[in-house]
């Protein structure tokens, strides 16, 4: 099995890159494992995306998650648009995918590995999805779906 994020990237990133490296982004699906084709994600990502347009995004408040709250994120503002996003990729990928346990809630945020990268009240805008391969310490983005 094969494990995966669902993000969207807010910065230009190399296609392979280290954990610690991670650009800012938004996490639309948590990580999940699977032994579907990298084919039969993107084509599922690429349905999804079509249909949305390009989406705002403010941040709201600093914030720690993680399981000892060592990841410095930026809680988004309340956006509509990227919860029907999020719970469109839930449907058509939960079935496949996704651990019960991400159904529980989504707080919208950016992922600040770099603290201070995206602040609170920043704007910036989700242009894209990508499906990003996880493994070990290694990330490598294997398909984007742009939005429109």
């Amino acid at each position: 099995m094969r494990k995966f994020v669902i993000t969207s990237l807010l910065e230009d990133s190399p296609a392979v890159f280290r954990q610690s490296d991670w650009r800012p982004h938004v996490t639309i699906v948590r990580p999940f494992t699977t032994d579907l084709p990298i084919a039969q994600l993107a084509e599922r990502i690429d349905h999804i995306c079509a249909q949305f347009p390009k989406i705002p995004i403010t941040g709201k408040s600093k914030e720690f998650l993680g399981p000892q709250k060592e990841i410095p994120v930026t809680e988004l503002e309340s956006s509509p648009i990227l919860q029907r996003l999020h719970e469109e990729v839930m449907q058509e990928f939960g079935p496949f995918v996704i651990p019960e346990s991400h159904v529980l809630s989504f707080r919208p945020h950016v992922t600040d590995l770099h603290s201070g990268m995206f602040g609170v009240g920043e704007e910036a805008i989700i242009g894209s999805v990508s499906i990003v391969e996880m493994v070990d310490d290694e990330r490598r983005i294997l398909h984007t779906s742009p939005l429109h």
